[in-house]
């Protein structure tokens, strides 16, 4: 004869578990009849031993099948985080390589730039170079020019 204790255990265990049709569920996994079972949950009939054994044999496997369940999604979950973390810290050095690469284009860029400056100014300054001896090749021709004329008008030879 089974102990009152033992059978209000079941009765316990059966309210925690959260099972949509229990009925069918206990009778499919422990292969006793609907009736049987349906009986047992309303407490209209004293559950055997023999069940009680089939039902925490079904419950045991239930519950480690949820344990490793658990444990592989935790599992999951862990290297899941782990492999957002690596590409957390992979964009991170790819964002800080970027930034490297740009910061030296800029400074290519920009001394360039100078490069091309420094080179346009010193071209300008040889065109004014060049212009101002023209200018003043010419009026040196010009000024020769006209000296000799007035020496002429004056009649100075």
């Amino acid at each position: 004869m089974l102990h009152l204790e033992k059978i209000e255990q079941f009765y316990r265990d059966i309210e925690r578990l959260t099972i949509k049709f229990p009925v069918a569920t206990i009778a499919k996994a422990t292969g006793y009849s609907h009736g049987n079972v349906s009986e047992y949950l309303r407490r209209k009939k004293e559950p055997s031993e023999a069940f009680l054994i089939a039902f925490y044999m079904w419950l045991n496997k239930q519950e480690n099948a949820l344990g490793e369940s658990e444990t592989e999604s935790g599992s999951f979950k862990d290297k899941y985080i782990s492999s957002l973390e690596e590409q957390n810290r992979l964009l991170k050095e790819q964002i800080n390589l970027a930034t490297g690469q740009l910061r030296h284009l800029l400074l290519a860029t920009q001394a360039k730039v100078d490069t091309n400056q420094n080179a346009l100014a010193d071209l300008l300054v040889k065109q004014k170079i060049v212009l101002a001896s023209e200018v003043e090749d010419r009026l040196s021709k010009d000024n020769l020019k006209n000296y000799l004329k007035l020496k002429a008008e004056a009649g100075i030879a």
